[in-house]
């Protein structure tokens, strides 16, 4: 629970302040491509890590109401640390690795289609 609550701060964090100081500097993709791209990448990493711990634990919840389930060996007290050092490579490579969400101005959202609601037919 306490990697969850983590994972939604630091999430958080960045979605909020980069949504409202984007939004309210009318900032888009092309005049600041490193920060967005960056701010996109942590915010969905670390929510794709969040997704994966909300996971873990409603299977541990499982575990602890039916202890005969396959998957109980996972948070056994000599397993359950490696079981937190592959969440912590997979924050890193959701950080990494993962296509960010991009910033769009005209509707104040983070989308991962930078081009949501034009008409590509259009753009030539």
């Amino acid at each position: 629970m306490f990697a969850l609550a983590i994972f939604d701060i630091i999430s958080l964090c960045f979605n909020t302040f980069g949504t409202g100081l984007f939004d309210i500097y009318g900032i888009t993709f092309c005049d600041y491509p490193t920060s967005i791209f960056c701010f996109g990448s942590i915010s969905s990493g670390f929510w794709l890590s969040g997704c994966l711990t909300c996971v873990l634990l409603a299977i541990e919840r499982c575990v602890e109401i039916n202890p005969d389930l396959r998957l109980e060996y996972l948070f056994r007290k000599n397993v359950f640390p490696y079981v937190r050092v592959l969440l912590f490579f997979y924050t890193i490579y959701a950080v990494g690795f993962t296509k960010p969400t991009v910033f769009n101005l005209e509707y104040s959202c983070w989308f991962f289609d930078p081009l949501i609601g034009k008409d590509v037919s259009e753009l030539g």
